[in-house]
């Protein structure tokens, strides 16, 4: 299937920073406090092609400077996006931030370091945290790393180990206890879904926001009614990374290792096959269903959900339903990034509506 409808990476809808030198100058007067040092230099304020569309993503250095003695760190910084064109209805940065801070405590599960936040929007204007840059490497996202990219120059080995590296982490992530005091703490005190009843509950909510008063393409109405009528039981309650892909996977530079799993903007608590389902059905879609082949190293999916139940112990027997779970909320989002651009008959019919209806029984 040959697309026409996915918007290079120049074209899309992301948010951007009006004024980086003013961010620059405020971080620069707001970090010294916040670190507890005596002075901070902040560099200019480098935006990085690609930056995603639903925070915005600033690269900068700090020279912290404290009695007598200069030390430098590579620092990303999240801001919370604001006006009419959102990916998501709703953004809690605060959520994340936690998340991460006690995701730091887990050492099986990879990481960035964190460095501060301040959420009430003083400073910028907007919530914001920053963390240290992980050195490392991300497969691309647009055009797919299937297509291009330094992925495509790797050996089929490489390719292999960088795969199976992923889906460790993800297990990882799933293996977690999250009937500890601290995350339970955590689970109390912020508001997102914490089962897979509120998960549909936020995707019925997620289609009347991104649809307004405009007609729902009829397979995303078919795949919301089927996934409410066919819930299974979930197998385990865990912490489900939510979108889970090659692309949100920092590797090490010298090899197939996980640095760090990145983007936990749709953080949940369900059954963790929803990850697995989540990664398997956008590999596929952005290259099966794109009418491209995949990277000649990739396991295909029997062996990639084999290596993901060996490394957690649990079920695979629910994947079909997890894989229409991943196509409805992909194709909400994908639906939302259309509309933002303006392209609402791209929303109603798109390649990524066609590989959802193959799945939908």
């Amino acid at each position: 299937m040959q697309n026409n409808n996915y918007p290079p990476s120049s074209e899309r809808p992301t948010p951007s920073l009006n004024n980086p030198e003013e961010v620059r100058l405020a971080l620069q007067e707001w970090l010294p406090g916040s670190l507890a040092v005596d002075r901070v230099d902040v560099s200019a304020i480098d935006i990085p092609e690609g930056n995603g569309m639903s925070n915005i993503t600033v690269l900068f250095s700090v020279d912290c400077h404290k009695d007598g003695g200069t030390e430098r760190h590579n620092v990303v910084g999240r801001l919370q996006a604001n006006g009419d064109k959102l990916t998501f209805p709703d953004y809690n940065l605060a959520l994340q931030y936690a998340f991460m801070a006690w995701l730091e405590k887990q050492p099986q599960c990879p990481g960035p370091a964190l460095l501060a936040e301040e959420t009430s929007g003083r400073v910028l204007g907007t919530p914001f945290y920053l963390m240290l840059r992980t050195d490392g490497r991300v497969p691309t996202d647009t055009p797919s790393y299937h297509r291009d990219g330094w992925m495509v120059s790797l050996s089929a080995e490489q390719q292999r180990e960088m795969w199976l590296n992923g889906i460790d982490a993800m297990a990882s992530l799933h293996n977690l206890d999250t009937t500890t005091p601290d995350a339970q703490a955590l689970i109390a005190s912020y508001a997102f879904p914490k089962s897979l009843s509120e998960q549909l509950d936020y995707w019925e909510h997620y289609c009347r926001w991104a649809f307004d008063d405009k007609p729902t393409p009829s397979v995303i109405a078919r795949a919301s009614a089927w996934l409410r009528a066919h819930q299974p039981p979930e197998q385990k309650l865990a912490f489900c990374w939510g979108d889970s892909r090659m692309p949100n996977v920092i590797f090490d530079s010298d090899n197939a290792g996980v640095a760090a799993l990145l983007d936990w903007e749709m953080l949940a608590l369900g059954d963790p096959l929803q990850d697995l389902a989540w990664w398997i059905y956008l590999d596929e879609l952005f290259s099966h269903g794109l009418g491209s082949a995949r990277l000649p190293g990739l396991p295909d999916r029997e062996t990639s959900c084999e290596h993901w139940a060996a490394a957690t112990g649990l079920d695979l027997g629910n994947l079909d339903y997890y894989l229409v779970f991943a196509g409805l909320r992909f194709g909400l989002i994908f639906a939302r990034i259309m509309r933002n651009m303006g392209a609402d008959d791209v929303a109603l019919d798109n390649f990524v509506n066609q590989y959802l209806e193959q799945h939908l029984p």
